[in-house]
């Protein structure tokens, strides 16, 4: 079966722990895309992780123009000025083909806790706008808390690990919004596991380039035990229409 690949956790930019030959520019990006079989990819740039939101998100429209690869915004609450009101945030958004967000609440200091980002949170809620968060920036409880208050919230969990079943599956019954990355859940036989649970519907394939080389990501599809049409809903299909519930707002 061939399967198309659409990545959801790829990042541009130079960054200030350098991984050996790890690439930094968009051009790079689809020349390792287009070795490894990834047709498209949604990117954030690192010098909205690194530096400021406002100037790597402009610098990642303008180095993708005419590239297979889709926005992600990084951002943050807006209390500061350092950010749009959620609303105007909306808006440059929609004129700017921008339909998925990261934020990351460690490296940036603040929290995604309601009283500092729950208007922000309310607004990507309301929108079905799909919001990727790392796993190292927050916890399993905090992750709970959100949720909780955002039942509605399509949250695409990042970079995670091993041993999370206990916290995940109570979370997954609960609130139909929540995925993860297929690559890092590391979980002998999990991918099988939560399809049969929860549905295919619930992972995404990421790959994390360019820290993370994309080989051992397509390898988790295509040999899990699971059925063909699986496999193409976590390769595009689940991302293809978390991005189109969002341009339907």
């Amino acid at each position: 079966m061939h399967l198309t690949y659409f990545d959801c956790n790829a990042q541009i930019g130079k960054y200030s722990v350098k991984h050996p030959e790890a690439f930094t520019t968009a051009d790079e990006l689809v020349k390792e895309m287009e070795r490894v079989g990834v047709s498209e990819a949604l990117v954030f740039h690192s010098m909205a992780k690194e530096y400021a939101p406002c100037v790597g998100n402009e610098m990642l429209l303008a180095e993708i123009e005419c590239k297979p690869i889709h926005p992600c915004w990084v951002v943050l609450p807006h209390h500061t000025g350092e950010m749009p009101a959620p609303d105007e945030l909306l808006s440059q958004m929609k004129a700017r083909g921008v339909r998925a967000l990261k934020a990351y609440p460690n490296a940036q200091g603040f929290t995604l806790a309601d009283w500092c980002a729950g208007d922000l949170l309310d607004m990507i809620e309301a929108n079905g706008i799909p919001l990727f968060l790392d796993m190292d920036q927050t916890n399993w409880g905090q992750v709970a808390e959100i949720l909780s208050s955002h039942p509605k919230l399509n949250l695409t969990l990042l970079r995670q690990s091993y041993r999370i079943d206990r916290f995940l599956y109570p979370l997954m019954e609960k609130y139909a919004g929540l995925r993860m990355e297929a690559a890092t859940y590391q979980v002998a036989s999990g991918i099988e596991e939560v399809c049969k649970r929860f549905g295919a519907g619930r992972l995404l394939f990421g790959t994390g380039l360019p820290y993370t080389d994309a080989g051992p990501a397509i390898a988790q599809i295509t040999y899990a035990e699971i059925s063909d049409e699986e496999k193409r809903l976590i390769a595009e299909g689940n991302l293809r229409k978390l991005l189109a519930m969002t341009s339907d707002k």
